[in-house]
């Protein structure tokens, strides 16, 4: 697990195509605006290029003041499986800040073979990874930047629920951490601690805390489509739930302007 909390097996376990609809997409352009009036926040532009399988190859995030804050870049193999991930991040005070997450492959079985999380110049985390017959990552041993092992994940997939759950384990077999990613991010994705509602076209309708009857906002999104099918206006909103999951004071907290390009 790298400093920031994230498992190192999601780095390569997100990269997933994305899921258009009606035609290859070669770029998307996203105007992000915050709707909450007593919440201060700029606008700001999120610019994704993507490769002809709909894998991004990049992604640049901008404040309509204050230029780039944030770049991405993908690189993939010829089976689309990355190779490297660079960002270039802009943090007050310390300037640009870089990482770039490393991706090799055994050349005897082609899977997946380590992950190396480098900021700067230095390794920060890296992975063994240990992959089923058929190439499927199912355990990473974690290493800090002086060689210590420091982690196990184990990796479980469940495609009835379209779920991959990530357990961490300490080096004392102590449970540190679970993360849960859809398996396909195409199609309905739930789990034990997320309650999620979809439209009929499979787009997210509500997310909510599941099994906390305590907690009772959750979010609602609205979209607007184009012709093809992809939605281009998406509207957030904080909602409270009801105890028959109605929703009561809906207010609004984003909206998103996306404009696609396709080849």
């Amino acid at each position: 697990m790298s400093a920031n909390g994230q498992a190192v097996i999601t780095h390569y376990l997100n990269v997933q195509p994305e899921p258009f609809r009606g035609g290859r997409v070669k770029a998307v352009i996203e105007n992000h605006e915050l709707m909450i009036n007593d919440v201060a926040g700029q606008p700001f532009t999120v610019e994704k290029k993507y490769n002809g399988a709909q894998y991004i190859v990049s992604e640049e995030s901008k404040g309509k003041a204050s230029g780039a804050n944030l770049s991405r870049t993908w690189e993939y193999d010829g089976q689309n499986r990355p190779l490297l991930i660079i960002t270039k991040q802009f943090v007050n005070i310390l300037g640009w800040k870089n990482e770039r997450i490393e991706f090799t492959y055994n050349d005897t079985t082609t899977f997946l073979q380590t992950i190396k999380v480098i900021k700067g110049d230095e390794v920060e985390v890296s992975g063994n990874v240990k992959c089923d017959e058929k190439g499927s990552p199912i355990y990473v041993e974690v290493f800090n930047n002086r060689g210590a092992h420091i982690a196990t994940e184990k990796i479980y997939y469940l495609p009835a629920n379209n779920l991959v759950k990530i357990m961490v384990y300490k080096i004392n077999n102590q449970l540190s951490g679970i993360t849960n990613i859809p398996l396909d991010k195409g199609k309905p994705f739930t789990h034990s601690s997320l309650k999620r509602e979809y439209y009929s076209n499979g787009d997210i309708m509500l997310d909510s805390l599941d099994g906390n009857e305590k907690i009772n906002q959750a979010y609602y999104y609205e979209y607007e489509y184009d012709s093809k099918g992809n939605w281009i206006v998406k509207t957030t909103y904080q909602v409270n739930l009801t105890k028959s999951n109605k929703i009561r004071n809906k207010k609004a907290e984003e909206k998103t302007n996306r404009q696609i390009i396709y080849s």
